[in-house]
């Protein structure tokens, strides 16, 4: 190889590096090293923070402790390692979907240029071996020194060696058939559909695989609490393959009279194998198909569509400046790849919330808890409801089409209240009458129509709570004004959100429950009359400051970096 070929290698790789985190959020000219600095801070950190645990929990609180118990502790500590693996590498894969394959822009981009197929075959093969390879070293080293140590209780180092080897074996296989099966699948599609099909396609698979990601963390069961239950269906999972051969590896116990650990390894060799296989022989071939085929489906909206948007158009949507904003919000928002992604991300946050309750209630009784009303339970159709309303009021102010907002200047006076109105009107037949109406047979069904109603009531009251507390001098329209990143530390407050979320929910839960529970009609009135009088001071709010002179925002203002010293 010349020195102008390994020139050109290094410079592909380094492009496709960079893809695997480059999306629209990210601005342009920015620093991409900075944002993988942050990915293995994060990744290493969380690391850190299991090998931690992982010392306190057996120098302190497992000091002493049976051979029994310490077998049970291992086992349970093994499966929490897998799953944290796994379900990282899944989220990981989810956020490098598009610069699995090849793109569109870099087969139109790369083509021209006087560069052989196979080396842009093997820059971007090498970067995706690289992506993977540094973000699985950079989760698992810690866990990979602290771990074995815990677990060996013989002082001879051929036995931290044996069993060093055997996790890192077991982990690297796990979460080398969660990266390598994506790729396999997406080859296989790419192989055999159209291009447009397949972005369509493709786009669905990375929301269910994210959502999938959320669900393998929190519904997989602990071992010996699946073994004492007799639930032998989940030894069936993929995180229970690699356990079972990561067990007998190391010589622990197994629950279960049978063992799957069979079929980890081919499992795993057959995604890797096979990925690379197909990858190797269709790439030329997609390649070929980025550049001739056709990125949208020509086909126009069927007539169930056309039925639902006439409905929309005459019952909610009247006036056609309201109109001409919410059809441009909701297709945006239902075309957009990236946006689409990020609510799917606000909506498996809160399906974690719910899951991690599903998964503790299974152990007390779930069908006896569902039959009656419950903190849990109440708060499931306001938890999605929430996650969506914040997600999609994050997502209005990210822009989409830029263009749109020159029209929309053009078009629209200094201020129009037909903005934030169209705005409510989407976040409500999005985020709030699906979940007002979908869950009510199953609570009409589980605790009695009068409950059920009481319930709704409840749902619709904090729903307008919530959503008059996020749309509160909301004067941009959705997906056109621009946006400055990096106003927000999203790495202090999130937390502090979350905590605030799970309180606020919490709260909510408990006091629907006695408002349900009690024979007494003092505790439903009384929580009733709390929701109306903080919907109508917000809603008094709303109307103040609508009173006073403002205009549409179409561009976002700049922070000087004085400000945060006080110096303007």
């Amino acid at each position: 190889m010349t020195r102008l070929e390994q020139l050109r290698s290094q410079r592909l790789v380094r492009h496709f590096t960079h893809s695997f985190l480059d999306n629209d959020l990210i601005a342009a000219g920015g620093e991409p090293h900075q944002l993988f600095v942050t990915a293995f801070s994060l990744l290493a950190g969380l690391g850190f923070t299991l090998s931690v645990l992982f010392t306190f929990r057996y120098s302190i609180a497992l000091d002493g402790r049976p051979l029994a118990v310490l077998q049970q502790a291992h086992i349970s500590d093994n499966l929490l390692v897998l799953l944290i693996t796994m379900s990282v590498t899944a989220l990981l894969t989810v956020i490098a979907w598009d610069g699995l394959l090849p793109s569109r822009r870099d087969a139109i981009i790369l083509s021209p240029f006087p560069i052989r197929a196979s080396a842009i075959f093997r820059a971007r093969l090498f970067a995706t071996l690289l992506f993977f390879t540094i973000t699985f070293l950079a989760l698992v080293f810690f866990p990979l020194l602290t771990l074995p140590i815990c677990e060996t209780t013989s002082s001879h180092f051929s036995e931290l060696v044996r069993r060093a080897a055997t996790h890192l074996l077991c982990v690297s296989a796990a979460a080398s058939f969660m990266f390598f099966s994506v790729i396999l699948l997406q080859a296989i599609l790419l192989a055999l559909l159209p291009y447009g099909r397949f972005l369509q396609l493709s786009s669905l698979l990375q929301i269910l695989w994210l959502l999938a990601a959320f669900a393998l963390f929190f519904l997989t069961p602990n071992p010996v609490d699946a073994a004492r239950h007799h639930l032998h269906w989940a030894l069936w999972l993929p995180p229970y393959w690699f356990l079972d051969l990561w067990q007998s590896a190391a010589g622990g116990i197994w629950p279960f009279p049978f063992h799957t650990a069979f079929l980890a390894l081919p499992a795993a060799l057959l995604s890797v194998a096979g990925a690379l296989v197909i990858y190797a022989a269709t790439y030329r071939h997609a390649l070929r198909k980025a550049v001739e085929g056709l990125p949208l489906s020509p086909n126009g909206p069927g007539l169930l569509h056309r039925a639902f948007a006439f409905t929309l158009n005459s019952a909610f949507l009247r006036d056609i400046r309201q109109r001409a904003i919410f059809w441009f919000a909701a297709r945006t928002l239902s075309r957009h790849r990236t946006h689409r992604l990020l609510l799917s991300l606000y909506f498996g946050l809160a399906l974690c919330w719910i899951l991690s309750g599903v998964s503790s209630a299974f152990s007390t009784g779930f069908v006896q808890l569902a039959l009656q009303p419950d903190p849990f339970t109440c708060t499931i159709p306001l938890t999605i409801t929430a996650a969506l309303l914040i997600g999609m009021r994050v997502l209005f102010s990210l822009p989409v089409e830029l263009r749109a907002n020159w029209l929309f200047r053009i078009a629209a006076p200094p201020s129009d209240l037909a903005v934030t109105f169209a705005a409510r009107k989407l976040l409500v037949i999005v985020a709030v009458l699906p979940m007002a109406l979908a869950p009510f047979p199953l609570y009409a069904f589980s605790w009695g129509l009068p409950k059920a109603l009481a319930h709704t009531w409840f749902f619709a009251l904090e729903s307008a709570i919530l959503l008059e507390y996020l749309m509160h001098r909301f004067r941009k329209i959705p997906f056109t004004c621009s946006w400055l990143p990096g106003q927000g530390n999203l790495k202090v407050t999130l937390g502090a959100y979350f905590i605030q979320f799970g309180a606020t929910m919490s709260i909510l839960g408990a006091l629907e429950t006695t408002a349900l529970t009690r024979t007494s009609p003092k505790p439903f009135i009384g929580f009733s009359l709390f929701l109306l009088l903080v919907l109508a001071i917000l809603a008094w709010r709303r109307r103040s400051a609508s009173s006073e002179p403002w205009s549409i925002i179409f561009d976002e203002k700049p922070i000087f970096a004085a400000n945060p010293l006080h110096l303007s």
